[in-house]
């Protein structure tokens, strides 16, 4: 049994070989016929165990990179010395990869059964996948993976399918606003401190503190690339530049000229609920994810406004 990441293998492993020699899924789950018991006789082997003689059936499960060939990429061999007597490639005689990629391959006919590609398209186009980039496009797919894992599981929380996608769309906002900002933030040190913090005396008291602390975190993310939720500070930028009439300067006049492109109060929309959905579902959990339906409709949205994060760093079309 192949699992498609290392995700989906840690679930697998709980099912099929629980940590503590606790039951399996054989005996939670009512497959295994009465009359059978008697002669069940299923050892599973994990990745980095070795697989030893069986007597019996085995299941070996492993993920798929590790029957990647990596030969290439790494010496098998050593500096040895005579007196430390035979020379041993580590790298070689602890490669369980190569032992399974070897007992699988020594057969003349293999089934290869791929559930993976159906499950992906049911969720979102498989255009859409097709047009990300690789790190985007593993991140959907491992979301969409673990989804599946949990989809059939009674009163499982689904939180964990959004992990992976956390980092993806952080990822896709921090550089929508670095390409966006950047070009226009000064050089120097000097003129930086006014363009980050310019005069707020005239400003609402009330939305001061907003304005510094969105200031201090745009600093830290241009010049530093290291801001504090990216996601959130895309969505106050966008809100302040469509919605905001404020008129403070610096670099929140660049919000306002950098920000206003086709198809940005759609995308401040999609932000909004992804954020808000971070917050309780996920980052926080305060309302439990439990309803597969809406876990697979935000998954989708997740997916579809990472796509279009993305795409709209690398848009130059403004209004």
């Amino acid at each position: 049994m192949i699992a498609p990441n290392l995700t989906v293998f840690e679930r697998l492993k709980e099912d099929f070989k629980p940590e503590g020699g606790g039951s399996d899924i054989f005996d939670n789950d009512p497959l295994i016929t009465v009359e059978w018991r008697g002669d069940w006789n299923l050892t599973t082997v994990l990745q980095d165990e070795a697989g030893g003689a069986h007597t019996g059936g085995v299941l070996y499960l492993t993920n798929i990179h590790r029957l990647f060939d990596n030969t290439n990429r790494r010496s098998a061999k050593g500096e040895a010395f005579d007196w430390m007597g035979p020379a041993v490639a580590k790298a070689t005689a602890l490669d369980t990869g190569a032992f399974l990629r070897d007992r699988i391959t020594s057969h003349e006919r293999v089934m290869v059964l791929n559930d993976e590609a159906p499950a992906v398209q049911s969720v979102v186009p498989e255009s859409l996948l097709a047009g990300l980039p690789d790190r985007l496009k593993r991140a959907a797919d491992e979301a969409i993976s673990l989804y599946r894992f949990f989809e059939k599981k009674p009163g499982v929380n689904f939180a964990p399918v959004f992990t992976a996608l956390l980092g993806a769309v952080d990822e896709c906002a921090k550089g929508l606003v670095i390409q966006k900002l950047s070009p226009s933030m000064p050089a120097n040190q000097v003129d930086q401190q006014d363009w980050f913090s310019p005069y707020l005396g005239k400003v609402d008291q009330r939305m001061r503190r907003h304005y510094e602390k969105l200031g201090r975190n745009l600093r830290k993310t241009l010049v530093y690339r290291s801001g504090i939720s990216p996601l959130g500070m895309l969505r106050s930028c966008l809100d302040y530049a469509l919605n905001d009439s404020t008129k403070i300067g610096g670099g929140f006049d660049t919000m306002t000229t950098g920000l206003r492109f086709i198809g940005a109060r759609d995308l401040l929309d999609r932000v909004r609920r992804l954020n808000d959905f971070r917050n309780s579902h996920v980052a926080h959990q305060e309302h439990p994810l439990i309803d597969p339906h809406a876990t697979k409709r935000a998954l989708s949205e997740w997916i579809e406004a990472m796509d279009q994060l993305w795409k709209a760093g690398n848009l130059q079309t403004h209004f």
